[in-house]
């Protein structure tokens, strides 16, 4: 699930409630009826892979899109951001976020993307403020999965974003849960 929460630069008094979501990769077979099944079981928010997203098929975008006029379910697309050691990586990258960029400008259905963070935070800044970038002004929000969660980093964001931005932080309770175990355990 995923609730936005603006950090202290925002000044948006319109959160979106909570959603009851779900990320359709990881279930067995094809997205697009995984997520009809997830919306006739109550929920009311979807989630693609990035990787899934950007390689689709324009048949595949079509029933994507009539999909989400149909059931009106909130649509966000989730990506790790990239090695930033590796130049082709995230031009491979950035060229999946132009490609929401222009599908939101487009049909304007992409209710959010979401980011994780597998490399050092420093370096991973200007592909993150790519996104901040690229998307800025297409009524989509950006949140980072449990990052910032001290104000060493929140720092580091604050500085990427205006007060127009839509951002906050996805709390991913399983994934922070893991993450404390495996380190007491190394």
């Amino acid at each position: 699930m995923c609730k936005r929460i603006p950090l202290s630069l925002s000044k948006r008094k319109d959160d979106l409630p909570m959603k009851k979501g779900v990320a359709v990769w990881n279930y067995p077979g094809p997205g697009i009826e995984n997520a009809r099944e997830f919306i006739r079981r109550g929920f009311d928010a979807v989630s693609w892979l990035g990787s899934t997203f950007a390689g689709m098929t324009e048949q595949e975008d079509e029933e994507l899109i009539s999909f989400l006029r149909e059931t009106k379910a909130a649509f966000t697309v989730h990506y790790g951001l990239p090695n930033p050691e590796k130049p082709d990586v995230v031009a491979s990258y950035r060229t999946a976020i132009e490609r929401c960029a222009a599908w939101q400008q487009k049909y304007g259905l992409m209710e959010g993307l979401t980011f994780d963070f597998w490399y050092d935070p420093e370096l991973s800044m200007p592909n993150l403020a790519y996104a901040i970038e690229t998307m800025r002004g297409l009524d989509t929000f950006l949140a980072c999965e449990d990052t910032p969660l001290n104000d060493r980093m929140a720092e580091k964001f604050l500085r990427l974003l205006k007060p127009e931005d839509h951002y906050g932080i996805l709390l991913d309770l399983g994934h922070m849960n893991i993450r404390q175990h495996s380190i007491e355990l190394s």
